[in-house]
């Protein structure tokens, strides 16, 4: 089966050490073609997170935005995309390996335009029939969980894990 290249776009506005562990999580990826983009809309970054970034170089293209607006960050990415899939994560957010291949996997099907990904916080835990997938970060307890036994319907998808195909989002 063939794998599409996926842009995962994270757009971060004052986030500091919850972005470099979201950004080491998803660089650790085992995900044969993937690029990530941060659109970053921070003014100044304490010392320690410019720095991460820096050494960071070429696996990510960081995008500086000139003011605060979620929705023109994540339209920066858009645009920066080079994958057939684009991944939006959210900047605080913990993983668990295998995310982007499960999002992946959804796009051999045609008809899917987009993918969304559970996502549950701390005060909402996921059921004991899905397998639990929790890490702590400093802005509570995200779930994600992607190892769904079939494919529903939704309405809304979680903006801390979605996806869609690139060419959908520029139509």
């Amino acid at each position: 089966m063939r794998t599409p290249r996926v842009s995962v776009v994270i757009a971060t506005y004052r986030r500091e050490q919850v972005l470099c562990e979201t950004l080491e999580e998803i660089l650790s990826e085992d995900y044969p073609d993937f690029e990530v983009i941060v659109a970053d809309q921070t003014e100044k970054h304490e010392p320690a997170t410019e720095r991460y970034l820096k050494e960071l170089g070429d696996r990510i293209r960081h995008l500086r935005l000139p003011e605060p607006n979620l929705t023109a960050a994540e339209n920066a990415g858009i645009r920066e995309a080079t994958g057939e899939v684009v991944l939006f994560l959210d900047d605080d957010v913990r993983i668990t390996p295998g995310l982007i291949a499960a999002h992946a996997a959804n796009y051999a099907d045609g008809r899917w335009a987009g993918v969304a990904g559970m996502v549950t916080h701390d005060d909402r835990p996921p059921t004991r029939r899905l397998p639990r997938i929790c890490t702590f970060s400093k802005a509570g307890w995200f779930f994600f969980i992607h190892q769904y036994h079939r494919r529903v319907e939704v309405r809304v998808a979680p903006g801390g894990n979605m996806s869609f195909r690139r060419e959908a989002l520029l139509e």
